[in-house]
């Protein structure tokens, strides 16, 4: 199967408030193809950027049939976010691995 050819029907990326550069978008991309090969193999990605006054705000959502996962953060710094929303989710998600191996 070629993940390429699905990967847009299993990610979405959004933005609010804001246009973020193509730079920034690659860099969006790829984390999240890091964490789709992470994620449960039905899961669904969704990754949102938001500025408001404080600064930018991301969320990033992994859905599968078996658990949701679900981290957020807060910065003053764009491009901060992908790299710190990719650690945070990493985290929840090899803790579940750990769980799942065990049980």
């Amino acid at each position: 199967m070629d993940f390429f050819e699905n990967f847009p029907k299993k990610a979405e990326i959004e933005t609010i408030n804001f246009y973020p550069t193509k730079d920034f978008i690659k860099e969006a991309q790829d984390m999240l193809w890091k964490i789709f090969w992470q994620a449960p193999s039905d899961s669904i990605l969704k990754l949102k950027f938001r500025k408001n006054t404080k600064g930018f705000v991301g969320l990033l959502q992994v859905r599968a049939m078996q658990k949701s996962f679900c981290t957020k953060v807060n910065s003053q710094r764009l491009d901060l976010l992908p790299e710190i929303l990719q650690d945070k989710m990493s985290l929840q998600l090899m803790e579940w691995k750990k769980a799942r191996t065990f049980s």
